[in-house]
């Protein structure tokens, strides 16, 4: 049966609608679609009450029930390429359970990656949809922009952040609690978000990317900033050399305004100075302490005082190289690790603030060798496939997981809940753009056998 051009948009009911109320074309809209709007709550709802919590209940009731049914299926080849991703990533937490610091916390973190298998399906499942692609960008697109505009009310004090005005010295929150949070879940989704806008050579697109930078900056948190200035340059390569050199003009200068009119950028920024030279002044000091730790005081100045951290967990590693000391064991195991003397701002770190340092210290050279062959699965994958359109449709999934995977901007954790739940979607939309045509190709003559009225049934014709 022909699919009408309405009929081939995510938000609207398919088949005949004459008859039907408004409530009940409603009700089919979000039945056939649930799968779609519930993957994006997993960003939409991070502010809201519940946070990542809610959009995780959800989806994990939704896979379930997609499982039971066989609506979700490892059949599909899809379903198990994600799979094999997610493998490479528990596999070493299972294998760190026997000797790990914290076998509790470890084996909720198993759980939790379970939990995330089945949410991750679901997500996939919501990708199915008919040009689900360009609905799901749009509507990040949306929220980051209503995200990005609380925060600039606060910056004029029209609203308040989430500690009091900007001008008593508080960064920017928008609709968070904390300033951090609010500069990586926006700064991370900004390459999915714009990419297509800038394409088409959106104004407005321009205009939101400025906002982004400058909204990233007055969070008071360095990394943010970074993380924007990869996407700003990923995000660049759209537009053409002579609107790609005044806009980069026109960021860098609204970038610096907004850094000089950070209160907590300032102060880091004068402590960092201080610090520098107090530690370049006891680099000549032939009595003072070892120069190693004059080098980690000059380290800790620059990385905000991150050294002790990263000591630890070299620490943690060279107990046991190999599985290291268990997954999510961090935080237990960080006390007995810390030989140096610590501050108070992270005398009880909850994690090592680098990814992959912290995968080597909890999962060892196993879990490290598990990540990088996630990654070089994923980036494989992408590299062989046939398809330009196919590929065009994956890159900006593609390079907002490489912007949230970079080395030098990982300071959160990977299995943080609400940064994680960012990766599922990224990954469920990555690898449904690559393999479209794998979402029904075992599926499909299960569903014709047993079609129904049911409006939580998908038939063949609706992906």
């Amino acid at each position: 049966m022909a699919m009408t051009e309405e009929a081939a948009t995510p938000d609207s009911p398919h088949g005949d609608q004459r008859g039907k109320s408004l409530s009940q074309r409603a009700t089919e809209l979000v039945c056939k679609n649930r799968y779609l709007y519930a993957s994006l709550t997993l960003i939409a709802w991070q502010p809201m009450p519940g946070s990542y919590q809610l959009p995780i209940l959800i989806l994990s009731i939704l896979g379930i029930h997609g499982l039971a049914t066989q609506n979700i299926t490892l059949d599909q080849p899809i379903n198990r390429r994600f799979s094999l991703i997610l493998l490479c990533l528990l596999i070493p937490s299972a294998l760190s359970l026997p000797a790990s610091h914290d076998q509790w916390a470890t084996s909720q973190e198993l759980f939790s990656g379970v939990i995330a298998w089945i949410v991750g399906l679901s997500v996939i499942k919501g990708f199915s949809r008919p040009n689900s692609h360009r609905w799901m960008q749009k509507a990040i697109l949306w929220t980051l922009a209503a995200w990005i505009l609380i925060g600039l009310l606060q910056m004029i004090n029209l609203i308040p952040t989430a500690q009091g005005f900007f001008h008593a010295g508080h960064p920017i929150t928008s609709m968070f609690k904390t300033a951090p949070r609010f500069g990586v879940v926006t700064t991370s989704l900004l390459a999915v978000a714009l990419w297509r806008p800038l394409q088409e050579r959106s104004i407005s697109g321009c205009w939101l990317l400025l906002a982004a930078g400058i909204t990233a900056a007055l969070t008071g948190q360095r990394n943010n900033v970074l993380i924007f200035a990869l996407g700003f340059t990923a995000l660049a390569t759209q537009l053409p050399k002579q609107v790609r050199f005044g806009l980069t003009l026109v960021i860098v200068g609204g970038l610096t305004l907004a850094l000089m009119a950070s209160p907590e950028i300032q102060l880091r920024s004068e402590q960092m100075g201080a610090s520098i030279h107090s530690a370049l002044t006891a680099l000549g000091n032939t009595k003072a302490a070892h120069p190693s730790h004059q080098w980690l005081n000059i380290f800790n100045a620059f990385s905000s005082e991150r050294g002790y951290i990263f000591d630890a967990s070299w620490q943690m590693f060279k107990v046991n190289p190999i599985f290291g000391i268990g997954a999510d064991a961090f935080k237990s195991a960080y006390p007995h690790f810390a030989s140096l003397a610590d501050s108070k701002r992270f005398a009880d770190p909850p994690q090592p603030h680098n990814i992959y340092l912290g995968i080597l210290a909890q999962t060892g050279l196993i879990g490290l060798a598990g990540l990088l062959a996630s990654i070089g699965i994923g980036y494989a994958w992408y590299r062989n496939c046939k398809s330009p359109e196919k590929k065009k449709q994956a890159l900006p999934y593609g390079i907002s997981l490489a912007i949230m995977l970079c080395p030098i901007t990982t300071q959160t954790e990977l299995t943080r809940s609400f940064y994680f739940c960012i990766i599922l979607l990224l990954l469920g939309g990555f690898l449904s753009a690559l393999f479209e045509s794998e979402h029904n190709r075992i599926q499909a003559p299960k569903v014709l056998a047993s079609q129904t009225t049911n409006p939580f049934h998908e038939s063949a014709q609706e992906p």
